[in-house]
């Protein structure tokens, strides 16, 4: 009896003994290069298999239990054009959790990616074939694999993006966002949570720069999304001369694919806290604000809708000594400034004559200077309502100054790409001190109502 129990534990620690030894010799076996190739080989023509499209992979490099590095990974479409190229790819993975149905990556680097997303006509990307390669049968199973990544990080990488039809590029320093070229991409991103529709998520930081000149410093923020919607605990957006903080943020959608269409489809609720943004930032959408930089407007408020149709609630506005606005303001038509329409309730604007001329002439590139005695009105305080298209902007309320009241109903032409200005309308008075005004002791306050054009052309007066 006791024979045989040492025996039989004998041939227990033999096995144990076997069994580590083939662990133990895994890993040396696949940091030999030779079946590192391989593996490598045998990866390639998998994949190249499901997905019908040419793969290749450069070089595997495996790390002691828990590192792999993948070497000049390449990812044909269906149009036989670059889908994904990714110089070097390093893995970090959970060997026990592998052993327990579950691939948990603690963390994942890109350096040197190059992702091609191109746009059909039909609204389907050159990507859906991967998508519908790796999709999972709808069938019940009783061992699911777990996909979970912790830490993502993209170094120095570029991305490309393109809607056939859509708007062709005419001027390369005008972001256009049916085709987009992003260089100097880098990204640190920490997922918490993946699951089949659930994601928690950290950004921690992302910079990049599109062909427009359009630079993002740095963005970082925290959010909660689903198939659903999402709720952004906040970001804080850097840009060159620009700082913008948002928090609470609400984005609603029907499905993902939504994000195909981003700008018309994805809903935003956004409050905005005390903000700094430069005019130069943003001259990729206007190019009228190139190099204005020193231009810089506090702002807060709520931003609401789709980008195409942008709701801006109880916004303040201040800019210089003297300019501020209390409005709400509905932007319909984005990202296409100049076929954005315009609806703003301006419940006050309060502006003199400098901060005026600075803005014009800001915007212009040339000396903008009122007649002189506009500075006899002091600080105008405006109420009333703007509609209309930049080229074509309709004023109608009400103008409180040092002198009195003036009430206006006025069209506004801006053109020349917003270089010249023209207007006419209606202006009219029951108590405006004409002689302050005009510098004349023989005139006293005026009653009046009469119409009134002109032009303000580049480099000439009015």
């Amino acid at each position: 009896m006791v024979k045989g129990i040492k025996k039989t534990a004998k041939i227990l620690k033999i096995f144990v003994a076997s069994i580590l030894l083939v662990l133990a010799t895994i890993p040396i076996l696949l940091s030999n290069s030779s079946i590192q190739n391989f593996i490598a080989q045998s990866i390639t023509q998998e994949l190249s298999f499901r997905l019908n499209s040419k793969v290749t992979l450069g070089k595997i490099e495996y790390k002691l239990f828990n590192s792999v590095k993948l070497n000049d990974l390449y990812i044909q479409d269906m149009e036989r054009d670059t889908l994904i190229y990714v110089d070097e790819t390093k893995a970090n993975f959970n060997l026990r959790a592998i052993l327990n149905g579950k691939i948990i990556f603690t963390g994942l680097e890109f350096r040197n990616l190059y992702g091609n997303l191109k746009v059909d006509t039909t609204g389907h990307t050159n990507l859906d074939f991967v998508i519908k390669a790796f999709q999972k049968p709808k069938k019940k199973s009783s061992s699911v694999i777990t996909y979970k990544i912790d830490h993502l990080k993209i170094k120095n990488s570029r991305f490309s993006y393109s809607k056939q039809n859509g708007k062709p590029t005419l001027n390369a320093s005008i972001l256009n966002p049916d085709s987009l070229q992003i260089s100097n991409i880098n990204a640190d991103i920490i997922l918490h949570l993946l699951r089949k529709d659930t994601l928690s998520a950290e950004i921690k930081s992302l910079s990049l720069r599109e062909r427009s000149g359009f630079t993002l410093k740095k963005l970082s923020t925290q959010l909660q999304a689903s198939t659903k919607g999402a709720k952004i605990q906040f970001i804080e957006l850097l840009l060159p001369a620009s700082h913008l903080n948002l928090t609470d943020i609400e984005l609603k959608y029907d499905s993902l694919s939504d994000f195909k269409h981003f700008v018309e489809k994805v809903k935003w609720n956004a409050p905005i806290n005390n903000s700094s943004i430069s005019f130069g930032d943003f001259s990729a959408f206007i190019p009228e604000f190139k190099n204005a930089y020193k231009h810089v407007v506090t702002l807060k408020g709520q931003v609401s809708g789709r980008i195409s149709s942008l709701r801006f609630k109880k916004m303040e506005l201040k800019y210089g000594k003297s300019l501020s606005l209390n409005a709400d303001l509905d932007l319909s038509g984005l990202p296409y400034i100049n076929e954005t329409f315009i609806y703003g309730q301006v419940n006050e604007l309060k502006a003199d004559k400098r901060d005026i001329q600075d803005i014009i002439s800001g915007l212009t590139k040339k000396p903008f200077v009122l007649p002189k005695e506009l500075n006899q009105l002091g600080t105008v305080i405006y109420k009333g309502n703007i509609s209309g298209f930049l080229s074509n902007l309709v004023a109608y309320g009400n103008l409180k100054t040092n002198l009195g009241s003036i009430s206006t109903d006025i069209l506004v032409q801006l053109e020349n790409k917003l270089k010249d200005l023209k207007y006419n309308g209606t202006v009219k008075s029951n108590n405006l001190e004409l002689g302050r005004l005009l510098s004349n002791k023989n005139l006293g306050k005026a009653s009046f109502s009469f119409n009134t054009n002109g032009i303000k052309k580049t480099g000439a007066a009015v």
